[in-house]
């Protein structure tokens, strides 16, 4: 956190697949965005959300963004047993 209360986060997350399905996204919780203008009008200081870069494998993804959850595309599906590792950089 910096002196203006602003969040930096870089996080890095390999996800493996255990299911029998192929998939082809990925779903996060992402809780900060609940906390924005958008969301939650009735707060007093509502924070805001700003996502730089969402990265599969070292390879830029796209993503959408609904409330709280994070909905990641994959690129290639992602076969049983299988990882990935996902990289996300983004402040609040």
């Amino acid at each position: 956190m910096d002196s203006l209360a602003d969040f930096k986060v870089h996080s890095k997350i390999s996800v493996k697949n255990l299911s029998a399905d192929k998939w082809s996204y990925l779903l996060f919780y992402f809780v900060p965005n609940m906390f924005t203008k958008e969301n939650s009008p009735h707060l007093e200081n509502p924070s805001v959300v700003k996502i730089e870069s969402i990265t599969i494998n070292g390879t830029l993804s796209t993503f959408q963004l609904d409330k709280d959850t994070l909905n990641i595309n994959l690129k290639e599906e992602l076969p049983p047993n299988d990882h990935v590792v996902v990289d996300i950089q983004y402040e609040f």
